[in-house]
């Protein structure tokens, strides 16, 4: 019968210890021990869009129709990829407001420009460039018409930004706090398989679809992370058919996550942390380090489910991910800015005001910030009020966008 192999250490003091984000995590059968959570108690704590905000539009975004009692678009993000990327197919047809009729029952058309050409079908805009060498900013035209005529119209900036200017580190929103990090030819999901809580939040039928059968961009991942055992980040299920479906994919998470796939054998890795002890993986050239992090407070009776925080690196990218963290000093006492993180996950409230700016710029120092848990918390995630504390913060405004880093001296 196959096993999961656990990672385990003696402990003999719990340690104290803060940082950066951006690592890749490679697991090692081989050399794993055994561990499992002993511990004390823990402390009380507390086709691609991409995001580029080092580079704003040539072209402002346009909004021609002002009729908001009328059938009307709004919230298109502006279409950005990098040379012989293609751009993603866009649904408007979900940006579409006080619609009546079904998206096959309207009639659509797209006017392209000089070096995007673009069709439309039932609502989902294909959107290429002309010629591969160019790139710049340029806006295509959509009108949807209902059939008794009301129709709306909308402009939308597609950006192709040169490829010489980005990095191979690319970020793909999944969905809550679940993400996609490419860098180079290595793929690493975090809490990217969950179902939510019904009839609330859950991923699009198409993200899903995508993830479960590992079609691209979710095709020949490396390595797939669950910070903790919720129904909002960790989905035994679906990790299970995308692992069927990918049979490179490793699967690392806490034990009370890794032992619902122990038929997978040696694919599945469980590291259990305790408070100021990381545990370190290695698997598919990808290192993991998992630190404790507490969930918060469990009531007398329940177990506690326990949250690792990941710094993984990839290729030399630092990532750092908090998963449910109750309170970010909790960080500290690992020394996160010694690592000289790129990426810092970090959950969305903590970006609300300037109560953790110290723990984030002094103890993670990373290179980059992205807000995540966009879905089930209170209070909810309120993308104008993190980008007016953290105006450099990375946002999202759907599934399936991605941000490429920039180059170093971009």
């Amino acid at each position: 019968m196959n096993k999961i192999i656990t990672l385990s250490l003696t402990i003999l003091f719990l340690l104290t210890g803060c940082g950066k984000a951006s690592t890749l995590a490679t697991v090692l059968p081989s050399t794993a021990t055994n561990v499992s959570p002993t511990q004390t108690a823990p402390p009380t704590p507390s086709p691609i869009v991409i995001l580029t905000p080092t580079l704003p539009p040539v072209i402002p975004f346009i909004t021609p129709t002002t009729d908001l009692s009328s059938l009307h678009f709004a919230g298109i993000p502006e279409q950005i990829t990098l040379q012989d990327v293609p751009f993603i197919t866009l649904d408007v047809y979900e940006f579409l407001l006080l619609r009546r009729a079904s998206a096959v029952n309207m009639t659509w058309s797209v006017s392209g420009s000089e070096h995007i050409a673009a069709s439309i079908s039932n609502g989902v805009v294909t959107a290429t460039s002309r010629d591969p060498a160019w790139f710049g900013s340029e806006t295509i035209q959509i009108e949807a018409c209902e059939p008794d005529r009301a129709c709306a119209t909308q402009i939308i900036l597609y950006s192709i930004m040169d490829k010489a200017a980005y990095s191979d580190v690319k970020v793909t929103f999944v969905g809550n706090a679940g993400f996609l990090i490419t860098v180079g030819d290595k793929k690493v999901l975090i809490d990217a398989f969950f179902s939510g809580f019904p009839p609330g939040y859950t991923l699009p039928s198409d993200v899903k679809s995508l993830l479960l059968n590992a079609k691209p961009p979710f095709d020949q991942v490396d390595l797939i992370l669950a910070t903790h055992n919720h129904a909002d980040h960790f989905s035994a299920e679906m990790v299970r058919q995308h692992m069927q479906s990918n049979p490179n994919a490793v699967f690392i998470s806490t034990t009370q996550a890794a032992s619902q796939l122990a038929d997978f054998g040696d694919r599945v890795i469980a590291v259990d942390s305790v408070a100021g002890t990381p545990v370190n993986a290695e698997t598919n050239g990808i290192q993991v380090e998992a630190i404790y992090l507490s969930h918060g407070i469990f009531p007398s009776g329940q177990t506690e489910i326990y949250n690792n925080g990941y710094i993984v690196t990839i290729n030399g990218t630092k990532v750092f991910h908090t998963g449910d963290n109750a309170s970010l000093r909790d960080v500290v006492q690992y020394k996160l800015s010694e690592q000289n993180i790129d990426l810092a996950f970090i959950e969305h409230f903590y970006l609300m005001n300037s109560a953790s700016r110290g723990v984030l710029d002094i103890n993670i120092g990373a290179k980059y910030v992205f807000p995540i848990h966009y879905q089930y918390t209170t209070p909810d995630y309120n993308r104008e009020v993190v980008l007016f504390n953290y105006p450099d913060a990375i946002v999202f405004n759907q599934e399936l966008e991605s941000w490429i880093m920039p180059r170093m001296g971009e």
